[in-house]
């Protein structure tokens, strides 16, 4: 009896049963996740700009979610049957308009996980899965000139006003990335004018890299990996 019990609470945590918030039928909603999540939210994007893509993901990042638990966001497209299939890293790129370089886009693979974390503020979180670790280390130390242009829009970590196209992206303020270890993981971090982090990304080991908002995100995200790969 005790065995059942504990199976049948596994499954009910397993992410095949996730809270989907808009109720769409999702292609990739059985597709597990690298992090323990506890809901996921489904962003449509056929025919919206970068900008309303963006919007859309802040409206997500500031809403209903329980502390110390996590929201997966997933950008989708309408494909056959009406469902909805996850967007791939280089769409993502592509649509979001990012400066990426294209040794970077090669370097990763194409699925993805965004993701909000129910602090105070919130924090957002991207993990990419690495197949080319020195590629794509170059490619962010290339990225690194227009990181905080291209994603400071979602990674604020204060209630952001609407995106326009003449949002402040804080430019002239911006600071130079700099190294430190956090959680045993070397990280590459960016300061505001007042020093504090607007956002840091690291190389949770050869495979993963992660951009998250804070140090707050990324240890919860290190934790929730880690956890993830010992119960796997």
């Amino acid at each position: 009896v005790l065995g059942y019990l504990w199976w049948a609470g596994y499954l009910g945590t397993s992410n095949t049963f996730l809270k989907n918030t808009d109720n769409l039928p999702v292609s990739t909603q059985t597709t597990p996740s690298p992090i323990k999540i506890e809901q996921r939210q489904i962003i449509t994007i056929d025919n919206k700009d970068s900008i309303s893509i963006r919007n859309d993901i802040n409206k997500v990042k500031n809403g209903e979610l329980e502390a110390s638990t996590i929201k997966e966001i997933v950008l989708g497209k309408q494909v056959a049957n009406s469902s909805i299939e996850a967007i791939s890293t280089e769409e993502f790129f592509s649509k979001l308009e990012l400066n990426t370089p294209q040794n970077l886009t090669r370097a990763l693979d194409s699925k993805f996980v965004m993701g909000v974390y129910g602090s105070f503020p919130r924090e957002v979180f991207l993990i990419f899965t690495v197949k080319s670790y020195d590629n794509a280390f170059a490619g962010m130390l290339n990225w690194e000139s227009y990181l905080d242009e291209d994603m400071s829009s979602i990674f604020e970590r204060n209630i952001p006003q609407a995106v326009n196209a003449t949002s402040s992206l804080d430019i002239i303020n911006q600071k130079v990335f700099t190294d430190k270890i956090i959680f045993n993981k070397d990280t590459r971090i960016l300061s505001n004018n007042t020093g504090s982090t607007k956002m840091l990304y690291s190389f949770i080991d050869p495979k993963t890299l992660v951009i998250v908002s804070s140090e707050t995100g990324l240890r919860e995200v290190i934790s929730r990996l880690t956890t993830g790969k010992i119960t796997r």
